[in-house]
């Protein structure tokens, strides 16, 4: 068997094996970084009458890259996390199986811009709902990479890499879906650091769809300019989950002593035609 069919297969399964011997512990390791794939837009929704939509792949690294792209289903937790999904829930509804997507294996020069193009195939008698799957980007390394002599010359050796890789919301909206937000449970603590302060909050949502926007923390004080101390870009709840919990670090400007106001508290939603509004805004008094 070619050596090099042989290195992509084991790379592809995320099976590694060592040949005669594993490589000198002095050979320098190829690294892939997540941020040589710049992946436009971040986020697919398919609402209304929108059928098709593509993405822009940009190879912004210094090396060629070949990247394997498939769907992959996801659960986030309360804390935001995401945990990929081995056996679904009552309530929980993928996209996969009506959006279908060209290529599937993309190479990339760098510099190289690829195209990737997606269509909804949605069946008459979809159930009203939101469906969701992630559009998974996975990085295969070089056979050269892997695949090196040992350092005696007596054959091959197999070194494990890393396989990194970058996963995009893809999702499908059938019917007329609502989703509300409220800012809930705010507490403030110094942990020891009074100047990096840590706000902590719930975001619900509730409503038959997901949502994303900014949240941002801006202090208020009688006589002063309002002035933003913390913010966190790019957040979404997924349905099903009702809730999100998170944690922000304040970090008022030097000389900025957070008494005697309040922190105005806002989650800032991003519509998919990249307009935004204020969803839901609560204060917390600081004496």
């Amino acid at each position: 068997m070619n050596i090099k069919i042989f290195v992509s297969a084991l790379i592809l399964a995320g099976t590694f094996f060592c040949f005669r011997e594993a490589a000198a512990a002095g050979d320098p390791v190829p690294t892939y970084s997540l941020q040589d794939l710049l992946v436009i837009p971040r986020r697919v929704v398919f609402e209304g009458a929108m059928r098709t939509a593509q993405l822009s792949l940009v190879n912004r690294g210094n090396r060629q890259l070949t990247y394997a792209i498939s769907f992959v289903n996801y659960r986030m937790t309360d804390d935001g996390s995401v945990k990929e999904i081995t056996k679904p829930e009552v309530d929980e509804r993928f996209a996969e199986a009506y959006v279908r997507f060209t290529p599937r294996r993309v190479v990339l020069e760098p510099g190289q811009v690829q195209m990737l193009r997606m269509q909804l195939l949605k069946p008459s008698d979809l159930a009203e709902g939101e469906y969701r799957s992630h559009l998974a980007f996975r990085v295969i390394p070089a056979a050269q990479d892997a695949a090196q002599p040992d350092s005696a010359g007596r054959g091959i050796s197999i070194r494990l890499i890393p396989i990194y890789g970058l996963s995009i919301p893809v999702i499908v909206r059938h019917g007329s879906l609502n989703a509300t937000v409220r800012l809930t449970g705010l507490n403030l603590s110094s942990k020891g650091n009074p100047a990096n302060s840590v706000l902590s909050l719930v975001i619900e949502r509730d409503g038959g769809r997901s949502i994303f926007g900014d949240v941002e923390a801006v202090w208020n004080a009688h006589g002063s300019k309002p002035v933003v101390v913390s913010r966190i870009n790019a957040l979404a709840v997924y349905t099903p989950n009702a809730k999100r919990t998170l944690a922000m670090t304040l970090s008022p400007p030097k000389g900025l002593v957070m008494k005697g106001g309040e922190l105005s508290v806002r989650f800032i939603e991003k519509r998919t035609d990249d307009t935004e509004f204020v969803a839901a805004e609560t204060n917390l008094a600081i004496p």
